[in-house]
């Protein structure tokens, strides 16, 4: 459903700032929200299932099917990301299966490796599982895996929250070699973060949780999408992803002090779709234009629509607009449409 935020009037020569760094795109980067319910191939290499489950995409969403029988496990396989870039993941999960004993378990999530390792991963997912002490339970669960040795022994999880959809995001600090993982156990009223824990990836990394990859300068990492049972059925619906993002890029010199520009700022859920609008003279016809947007994450640069994008998708959080092209004119007008 297409919707449209209040008209944002800016006199421009009120403005005057340097500018943010830029952020600099590479081809990893990206988004799918499955709406067309069929695997892109341009974004995902559809890796094997083990045992009878599968990944489908369908009805919105990337779902798991499987059957109850042993271990069933499937990856979707994204670009390779950078060691020495910054970047983040941010997607969403959803877990309403219902173990009943202690040999039941079901996760949906993401899997960092490095890449060509088989066995050495950081694993975040919404995974549900069985308590002798307590019964069926589930959690936003993150923790390394060196072969089938967690560490740290126990995942870390958040203190008795129980959720059947969480937003999770995955934030790469490349300096530090350092993840830190957030979540919000209650997306369905607009994404708010809260920290998990840290996860560092090299010899002398400094997070809550370390674990040495074994990368270096030039190194990436395989990034996946997956999905597991054991001994546990999961129906269409019961387990499943949606509105995956990997937003990357590293900071450049910023330009030069830039007059009379503006900042535009709004506030985004995560997985919409958001397009900028503006207008120098509500009474012509049209009284708005698109404009085109160039950069990453929460921060871009209004440009003309021939040279960016018409659109960007929400993160969750709030998204800065930076337009420096309207020097000559007293004052500007702008519309946001989401969708």
């Amino acid at each position: 459903m297409l919707s449209i935020l209040p008209v944002i009037k800016i006199c421009l020569p009120f403005f005057s700032f340097i500018l943010a760094p830029a952020i600099a795109l590479a081809q990893y980067g990206g988004v799918d929200d499955f709406e067309d319910n069929a695997v892109d191939p341009l974004k995902w290499t559809v890796i094997a299932p083990t045992g009878s489950g599968s990944l489908v995409e369908s009805g919105g969403n990337l779902h798991f099917n499987s059957t109850g029988s042993g271990t069933e496990l499937q990856y979707y396989a994204w670009a390779d990301a950078k060691y020495d870039e910054d970047f983040e993941i941010v997607f969403r999960a959803g877990n309403t299966t219902f173990p009943e004993s202690s040999e039941e378990f079901a996760g949906i999530g993401v899997e960092i490796y490095p890449t060509g390792s088989t066995t050495t991963r950081l694993n975040v997912r919404l995974g549900s599982y069985y308590v002798a002490t307590f019964g069926p339970s589930r959690d936003v669960l993150a923790n390394f895996f060196v072969s089938s040795i967690l560490i740290p022994n126990l995942a870390v999880q958040p203190a008795t929250i129980f959720p059947k959809a969480a937003a999770m995001r995955l934030l790469y600090d490349a300096t530090d070699k350092v993840f830190t993982v957030f979540y919000d156990a209650n997306p369905t009223d607009g994404v708010q973060w809260t920290q998990l824990s840290t996860f560092g990836v090299s010899a002398d990394a400094n997070g809550a949780n370390n674990t040495d990859f074994g990368m270096s300068a030039g190194s990436q990492f395989d990034v996946y999408v997956y999905a597991r049972t054991d001994n546990l059925d999961a129906d269409s619906g019961e387990l499943l992803l949606d509105d995956f993002q990997l937003i990357e890029g590293t900071a450049t010199d910023p330009p030069a002090e830039v007059e009379s520009s503006a900042a535009i700022v709004f506030t985004t859920e995560l997985g919409k779709s958001y397009s900028v609008f503006k207008s120098y003279d509500l009474s012509a016809t049209p009284a708005f234009t698109a404009v085109g947007l160039v950069g990453s994450g929460d921060t871009y640069e209004a440009v003309p629509l021939a040279e960016g994008e018409g659109a960007v998708t929400g993160t969750g959080n709030d998204i800065r607009v930076l337009d420096s092209t309207s020097p000559s004119h007293d004052s500007v007008f702008y519309k946001i449409f989401t969708q």
